[in-house]
């Protein structure tokens, strides 16, 4: 059997003379031809028997900052490693180790001299217990000799390299106890118990550099973990925890580090993590510029939006131009296309879950921005040796280029936003730390002064974090939501006016995992919504207003759900996700409900009588069950085929004329009228890798049925109106598609090209065959876009010099348009065409960017780095709307092109 060897850091090769170059993949070479290439590249020289190792194959990444990187270590075969740091060589020899250094005292011919008492790095054995290298694989035992069901205790000592004392509070970090923290007392001891198998092991320390290691748990153990001083180096190759498209059973999961965001050109250069999620297959916009996203056929409304569990409502500023979260604390994203996490509900389509960074809890530190419309900053760092916290924030400055443009109605205008963060966490003692965070964002704008619009998401939650027992842990959150938008009228002074809307939810949630055994996990729990609507009010300003008073009685509802759900790994080839979510939805009063003839259509010339509910009294009640199935079954080591299903409801819904997110645009409970949107979804996908997993291919079909969408009656009024069932019309929809995607995760190269193939189509049942629409059949989705394809790249000419881009191609969405004229009644009437049965032209952009890092000096005040580049390369008047006006008699079309040439952008970031 051929038997991968990785090799480890050495923190001599820093010192060794490396020739420049960009990082390349090395996968099963030949441990000879590994060797005559980190020979050539550094004063390294290995001294090994070659028959010994004739068959070990070696995978590595080369770079100019670190020659190589151990990441798996033989399972059956043990080899000594032993280091002569003076002259730069390596022995490599069967175990017991060699010696490369001389004892200080005369050795006697009768005297044993072993590896064991020599002061070498890579000592195995000490008094106090086994010193663990940076960057190793420890073996602890053997799987045959224990029982493996058992949990076993590490005791460790994390002591100075340079002087051998113990560091007190360091934080050490198991993967194996749920990815939570201790800290070592006084006398740098720490100890932990483990689940058997692989964990990844990461120590931090003020003024040490970070360390980390793996460990193969199969038995108790004494260790010693040796930090040396911080020493600031350019980044290291560490060990990647995280799983590649092989190795979860889930479809449809894409996740995007902060990283791989920032390398996406956008339209003012600012790293956005909506534009990012747009780039990926099964994922579209209605135009240039829109607020919110579709996902595989669904509304914007049926995307729930998380920024760490709090729920985003309106998720962009500036008129989509930005997206909500501000780059700088926001740690990655991750986007739930198929396969829904059974913890989380409420929406039909997706989840989109932002993680906000940790706060730094070995130093301070900070990081910012300047664009040409943009300003962010953001300071983190410990308050004593417990508690750290994170402060952020970003505004814009965007008037001076409203008045550049040369119309009226734009130069006299104002648009701006700012948005907030907080987070700060304390760690209570081993098992258990809380953390307390807020967001604050708000964006007002106004045009030609007659018009201001305003609108605001906020959120605050307190998180508890514990760690049950070895096996099991919680995570408890309790948090408030808020959004709200106004619009001012003050065009005459007889009509000014005020509208206000707001939107509420408290939560609480309570997520429990549990490792039940090695090849299956467990989680489960508890959460609840208490929503609080407020659908409009409408106040007078001034005393020469004629404006009435109005207000939309509020609503309020409470939404429960338990879930559980587990990952089990059947066999070698066969994994299992499944899940069931069960969700109790109840309407509470206080509360008028409209009564409607029964038979007859729901209709304001129906209304038969007032019902009246009191403060808690349960008005109506929904209630189901949500399944969550995935299956994937490996094929070999590099493909495997993944099934699932899915289905899911929500109880919310957006109100809106527009197929993007507005800041006038109304959420609406579901009530006796107005049913849960439900829907399914089934998909299928096949996965293969290249170059040992370097390299992404995969393949996914998808067909979902939702049922209770809404459309519209024509001319339905959807703000201040008191019976909005009235207005709106159940619809049934149906999307299917195919997505292609190739990823290059590595290389001076990388990057994804995505291709897919969607119809989005509904049809209507109004009992009022008047109300129906295009007779009945099915008709586009206002979002239907078939074809999508979508480039980006980014290529590393060095360390500081790179450049991205980013080519985007889809179909124009469709719209209704005016065919002819007819008299009726003694008077002209347009004759429209079916609904969405024709379409805008195709849509088609390219991006380029050029990145320049700051010098990679150890001492320097701030780090920094530039980004230049231009959005929409070749200046193509894409349309976002096409839309037409009665002039002279005439009707005239006219396309609205939001960006009609090419925007150069410069951004300015630095760190420190």
């Amino acid at each position: 059997m051929r038997k991968l060897l990785t090799t480890f850091l050495l923190t001599v090769l820093y010192a060794s003379s490396v020739v420049s170059g960009y990082a390349q993949q090395h996968k099963e070479i030949s441990f000879r031809t590994y060797v005559q290439h980190t020979e050539n590249r550094s004063s390294v020289r290995f001294y090994y028997d070659e028959k010994l190792l004739d068959t070990v194959k070696v995978s590595y990444d080369d770079d100019d900052e670190i020659l190589v990187a151990f990441k798996e270590v033989f399972k059956k075969m043990d080899y000594g490693v032993s280091i002569d740091s003076s002259t730069n060589r390596i022995f490599i020899t069967t175990l017991p180790l060699i010696s490369t250094y001389l004892p200080k005292k005369d050795v006697r011919a009768e005297e044993k001299v072993s590896a064991n008492t020599l002061k070498s790095p890579l000592t195995p054995l000490r008094d106090k217990g086994r010193v663990v290298e940076r960057n190793e694989l420890v073996k602890l035992g053997t799987r045959q000799t224990n029982d493996i069901n058992g949990n076993f205790f590490i005791t460790g000592t994390i002591v100075n390299k340079a002087d051998g004392k113990p560091i007190n509070h360091a934080r050490v970090l198991f993967e194996n106890r749920f990815r939570d923290s201790i800290f070592t007392d006084k006398n740098g001891k720490f100890k932990a118990e483990l689940l058997p198998g692989r964990t990844n092991v990461t120590i931090r320390s003020f003024g040490k550099g970070l360390f980390s290691c793996q460990l193969m748990v199969y038995d108790d153990a004494t260790l010693i973990f040796e930090l040396f001083d911080e020493m600031n180096l350019l980044d290291e190759v560490v060990i990647n925890s995280e799983r590649h498209n092989l190795e979860r059973p889930q479809l449809g999961l894409e996740k995007l580090s902060i990283q791989r965001i920032k390398q996406i050109p956008t339209v003012f250069g600012e790293a956005d993590v909506t534009r990012a999620i747009l780039t990926l297959p099964g994922v579209q916009a209605v135009g240039e510029a829109a607020n919110g996203f579709n996902v595989r056929g669904g509304a914007t409304d049926q995307n729930l939006v998380l920024l760490d569990k709090a729920t985003v409502f309106n998720p962009a500023h500036f008129f989509g131009f930005f997206s909500a979260f501000n780059p700088d604390v926001i740690e990655g994203a991750e986007l739930y296309k198929s396969s829904l996490p059974v913890q989380y509900g409420g929406r039909l389509s997706s989840v989109l879950e932002v993680k906000e960074k940790t706060p730094n809890m070995e130093k301070f530190s900070g990081s910012g921005g300047v664009g040409p419309l943009t300003g962010r900053l953001s300071l983190e760092g410990p308050i004593g040796s417990k508690t750290s916290v994170l402060l952020s924030g970003r505004t814009t400055y965007s008037d001076w280029l409203l008045n550049l443009i040369p119309e009226d109605q734009y130069n006299n205008g104002s648009a701006q936003f700012y948005d907030a963060n907080f987070m700060m966490r304390h760690e209570l003692n081993n098992r258990f730390s809380v953390s307390a965070s807020g967001y604050l964002s708000r964006d007002r704008f106004a045009f030609s002064g007659d018009t201001t619009y305003s609108y605001k998401n906020q959120h605050a939650n307190l998180r508890l974090n514990s760690i049950l027992s070895s096996s099991l842990t919680g995570d408890f959150v309790f948090g408030y939501d808020q959004y709200s938008f106004q619009v001012q009228g003050q065009e005459q002074a007889n009509n000014r006016y005020q509208l206000e809307y707001k939107i509420g939810q408290a939560f609480l949630r309570g997520d429990f995992k549990w490792k039940n055994s090695e090849n299956s996990s467990t989680s489960f729990g508890v959460n609840a919504i208490l929503y609080h609507l407020n659908p409009g009010s409408l106040r007078p300003i001034g005393t020469e207003s004629l404006v009435q008073p109005d207000e939309i009685q509020s609503e309020k509802a409470l939404e429960t759900a338990l879930y559980v759900g587990n990952e089990w790994k059947v066999s070698e080839n066969l994994f299992l996700d499944v899940g069931l979510r069960y969700v109790l939805f109840n309407n509470i009063g206080p509360q008028n409900i409209n009564e409607y003839a029964e038979g007859l259509p729901v209709s304001t010339s129906n209304i038969t009588g007032i019902t009246s509910y009191q403060k808690g009294q349960v008005i109506n009640t929904y209630h189901a069950p949500e399944f969550r199935l995935n299956i994937q079954q490996l094929l070999s080591e590099t493909s495997s085929l993944k099934v699932g299903f899915n289905n899911s409801r929500q109880y919310i819904h957006m109100l809106s004329n527009t197929t993007a997110i507005t800041p006038t645009d109304i959420w609406k409970l579901s009530d006796r009228y107005i049913r849960p949107l439900n829907g399914y979804q089934t998909s299928l996908g096949i996965y293969k890798n290249y170059n040992h997993h370097t390299i992404e291919t995969s393949a996914e079909l998808y067909y979902k049925k939702m049922h209770n969408l809404l459309d519209y009656k024509s001319g339905a009024s959807l703000t201040m109106n008191h019976a909005i069932e009235t207005d709106v019309i159940p619809t049934e929809g149906r999307a299917y598609g195919m997505e292609l995607m190739l990823k290059k995760l590595t290389g001076r190269l990388n990057g994804w090209v995505s291709y897919t193939y969607s119809r989005i189509e509904q049809r209507t049942h109004a009992q009022n065959p008047a109300d129906q629409i295009n007779q009945g059949a099915y008709y586009p989705a206002g979002f239907d876009k078939p074809h999508d394809f979508t480039l980006v790249g980014n290529y590393r000419f060095s360390q500081r010099y790179g450049v991205s881009f980013n080519v985007t191609y889809s179909t124009g969405r469709p719209i209704t348009l005016p065919l002819g004229r007819y008299e009726y009644g003694g008077s002209q009437r347009v004759l429209y065409s079916d609904r969405n049965s024709y379409r805008i032209p195709n849509y088609f952009r390219t991006d380029l960017s050029f990145n320049l890092e700051g010098s990679h000096k150890i001492k320097k005040l701030a780090h920094s780095s530039w980004s230049v580049g231009v959005y929409n390369l070749t200046g193509r008047e894409n349309p976002f709307s096409v839309f037409y006006m009665a002039e002279g008699g005439q009707i005239n079309g006219y396309q609205l092109s939001v960006f009609a040439r090419p925007i150069p952008f410069i951004n300015y970031n630095f760190k420190f």
